[in-house]
């Protein structure tokens, strides 16, 4: 399972190359992640009372529900999602926090994605190898077959009999690679043929790839500030393919610049390559060809290499951070990339799709939202007004495709089938809603638990250890397969609260038996669902759950502190930037007016990196707060 999967409804359907500026205000987009952790002593739990909190004051008794409802569902003016919307309130270290702004510019967040090798993935070669060019010109069409051709035209065969037509088939393309055959009716009653043609000039049949060649080609993708779907899209299109033609593990973040694997189904190294003299901030290569294609979730993790800039803190107080942060780690809670970035988050639509409220479901996506541009606010505001669907598709922007795909369905299928025009979304969108209100579910829950419970294993708990997984030899994505082991007084002490998982809800999980079973009910309750609800007719919204570390610690944490000047000085280099021969200026460490953090560090799949900079930080990460940190490029 991969979490880094796109929030935003902006998705474009035209070849724009446009880039955000580097000096744009920052924005945060949060990148999921996954690897294993190793366990602490239990000396050093840290106890209930020392977990810190960062609810607002006067805070419910210890024992009261869980907080539920969001009082920030409205869209008047100046109310954006913070974390506590999300169920985001609890710290684990007691160190104070410090001043540092994430992602001053995009180019301050560099991810690298870890194969299932343990590797991290890197852009090294963006050349096509001479060997696939001299087998290219050895697949070339031989002349000597053209004098044939004429006596391939038609093949005889019987009108049932499949297999020796697919015998048939097979033998011309192994014979004459520069042949194509289809089957074709013919006069004679009870008898069809295969018609044999040349290939086409232009068009690559499927017989003109070579016998030998395995039938995907897997690549390193880079991209800059541009979410996976959209650059995959650009790809397609300019290479007159279809999307689902390519496969990856995993979505990156769109501000910052990432690398990882990609594999597309037959298709040449040497076509392929021809983007990188198109394409503006995106490159491929490192290409081999292989038999299988990738699928979401055949990656360990992610590898971060962080820029933090206008830090407050003194060396000795980072290094502290640090070696908290390596020892006990953070709380794996769900980032904000997770809900979206506007004063509407992704969960209010999953809520109402569980709800089957599909007409508030398409509503909270057409309403109008805080801070967008003219254009779509106008179109906003006439779905609010008069829900004339022709001339809000007349005017809608190319980019808000969620948008255009739901109004062509009420188009279609009449304005008030709300669930048909739904099904218009593609269905990974959909499911990105319903996953988006899981999540905050499991935020809201294990904030709640760190808080009366603090980092002490209990019994009811749920654990499952690597252990369980090699016995199973699963991976953490297809965990939902395992019984995880429920902590009773005979086994606590075998446990930490790193084994520790909680679920998200759905159909097919298993809950602690202690209290926070109940207060799982008690949410969903407060909107109007309960445990079967995550079991319906509708396969889209039909969820087994999951289960999730409560915990996460990272691994190969490095960090260092630099000093500069101006803010546009990068600080890091990219795999592309290596790749052009890009260096960084010299620079005395003890000079210049802001202090920097350089921090690397692997996590899992699913796991968030500003959720560590936020324990790092003590800071809230989401745009709302982020971009009140940065006044030197508010504009």
């Amino acid at each position: 399972m991969s979490e880094d999967v796109t929030t935003s409804t902006q998705v474009s359907r035209d070849d724009s190359h446009c880039d955000e500026p580097e000096s744009k205000k920052p924005r945060l987009a949060v990148t999921g992640t996954s690897c294993e952790t190793t366990t602490p002593d239990q000396s050093d739990v840290i106890s209930a009372r020392e977990v810190t909190s960062t609810e607002d004051p006067d805070p419910k008794e210890a024992g009261d529900e869980v907080e539920g409802k969001e009082e920030t569902e409205v869209t008047e003016e100046g109310v954006y999602m913070r974390e506590h919307d999300m169920g985001i309130t609890e710290y684990i270290s007691t160190h104070k926090g410090f001043h540092a702004i994430i992602k001053q510019r995009y180019s301050d967040f560099i991810v690298n994605e870890i194969d299932m090798d343990g590797k991290v993935v890197h852009l090294t070669d963006v050349t096509v190898q001479k060997d696939e060019m001299k087998e290219k010109e050895s697949t070339k069409p031989d002349s000597s077959h053209v004098g044939v051709v004429q006596t391939l035209s038609y093949i005889r065969v019987g009108g049932e009999d499949k297999q020796r037509r697919k015998k048939l088939h097979q033998a011309v393309r192994e014979g004459f690679p520069e042949l194509c055959s289809t089957t074709q009716d013919s006069n004679i009653p009870g008898c069809r043929v295969i018609r044999c043609e040349r290939e086409k000039q232009g068009y690559q049949y499927r017989c003109g790839w070579p016998r030998h060649r395995p039938p995907y080609l897997k690549f390193v993708l880079y991209k800059e500030n541009k979410d996976t779907m959209n650059t995959i899209d650009l790809i397609s299109r300019n290479l007159r393919m279809k999307s689902k033609s390519f496969a990856y593990a995993g979505t990156k973040d769109r501000r910052a610049k990432t690398t990882q694997e990609v594999t597309v189904f037959k298709t040449s190294a040497e076509k392929l390559n021809g983007m990188n003299k198109i394409l503006r901030n995106i490159a491929v290569g490192n290409y081999r060809y292989v038999d299988n294609c990738l699928r979401l979730g055949n990656l360990t993790g992610n590898h971060f290499t962080i820029v933090l800039r206008e830090v407050s803190a003194s060396d000795e107080v980072i290094m502290k951070v640090k070696d908290s942060m390596i020892k006990s780690g953070f709380i794996n809670y769900y980032g904000m990339q997770r809900f979206g970035t506007t004063n509407i988050p992704t969960h209010y639509i999953g809520r109402a799709l569980l709800q089957k409220d599909w007409e508030k479901a398409v509503d909270l996506i057409l309403r109008p939202r805080l801070g967008e541009p003219e254009g779509i606010r106008e179109c906003r505001e006439c779905w609010q007004n008069t829900k004339d669907v022709d001339k809000i598709l007349e005017n809608l922007p190319k980019s808000y495709n969620i948008e255009w795909l739901i109004l062509q369905g009420l188009k279609k299928f009449g304005l008030n089938n709300y669930f048909q025009a739904f099904t218009m979304v593609p269905r990974n969108n959909r499911l990105m809603y319903v996953h988006s209100y899981q999540s905050y579910i499991w935020n809201k829950i294990v904030s709640k638990r760190i808080k009366l419970h603090g980092l002490a294993v209990i019994e009811g708990d749920l654990v499952i250890t690597k252990e369980n997984l090699e016995e199973e030899d699963m991976s953490w994505e297809e965990s939902i397969r395992v019984n995880p082991v429920q902590v009773t007084s005979a086994n606590l002490q075998q446990y930490s609260i790193h084994d520790v998982v909680l679920p998200l809800p759905g159909y097919a999980v298993n809950y602690p038996t202690n209290d926070i079973r109940q207060w799982y009910e008690n949410l969903l309750a407060e909107d109007d669902l309960k445990m079967g609800s995550f079991k319906t007719s509708h396969r889209d919204y039909s969820l087994p759950g999951a289960y999730r570390k409560i915990m996460v610690q990272p691994a190969n944490l490095t960090c260092e502190t630099c000093m500069y000047d101006d803010y546009t000085q990068p600080l890091v280099l990219s795999d592309l930037d290596k790749i052009k021969g890009v260096t960084l200026p010299e620079n005395n460490s003890n000079e210049g007016k802001y202090k920097a953090i350089k921090l690397e560090m692997s996590l899992p799949t699913s796991s968030y990196a500003t959720m560590a900079l936020r324990e790092m930080l003590k800071t809230d990460t989401s745009s709302a707060h982020q971009s009140t940190l940065n006044p030197c490029l508010q504009t």
